[in-house]
């Protein structure tokens, strides 16, 4: 399993790195498989070992819009890990692939016994995150014709949530 968590590795001492995975679990999912349904409720973090998954979101009449895929070495479900709820996106196997799983819980007892471990997880899934909420504001910039505001404010409600809170800015009028 050398290289197993892909980017993520190179956040880690070779020794987190061990302990991190000697805390997680393997699954294979078959293709066409669901791996995570939008909805559902999840607390596991996934890093891809082998295989690819398609992403999508529900669209117009139910059918699936494709709104990206991971490989070897990226990860899913980050957003329910660090705050477990209901997934945000369906996540299917494009074809046999391999998992490894680490649960809000599991996490949860390595912030107590390795807490550096946590704090270079924490760091790695934040700079993706940021890197990906980056693109997509350059890709909604770019769009030869924008989206009506509601759509905007319903992806980036999903991303950030949509309820304010006493650190919320105050809405224009």
């Amino acid at each position: 399993m050398s290289g197993a968590l892909g980017k993520l590795a190179r956040h880690l001492s070779s020794e987190e790195e061990e302990i991190l995975r000697s805390r997680m679990q393997v699954r294979t999912v078959p293709a066409n498989a669901t791996l995570i349904s939008i909805g559902d409720p999840n607390d596991t973090l996934f890093f891809v070992t082998d295989g690819e998954f398609l992403v999508s979101l529900p669209f117009t009449k139910g059918s699936p819009l494709f709104v990206g895929s991971r490989a070897k070495g990226s990860w899913l479900g980050e957003l329910t890990l660090l705050r477990p709820g209901p997934a945000t996106a369906t996540v299917t196997a494009a074809h046999d692939s391999e998992v490894l799983m680490l649960s809000a819980g599991t996490l949860a007892e390595l912030t107590t016994s390795h807490p550096s471990l946590v704090a270079h997880l924490v760091r790695a899934l934040s700079e993706d995150l940021a890197q990906r909420v980056r693109t997509a504001g350059v890709v909604l910039d770019q769009a030869p014709s924008k989206p009506p505001p509601g759509v905007i404010k319903g992806v980036f409600g999903r991303l950030f949530g949509s309820g304010a809170s006493a650190n919320s800015p105050p809405e224009a009028k």
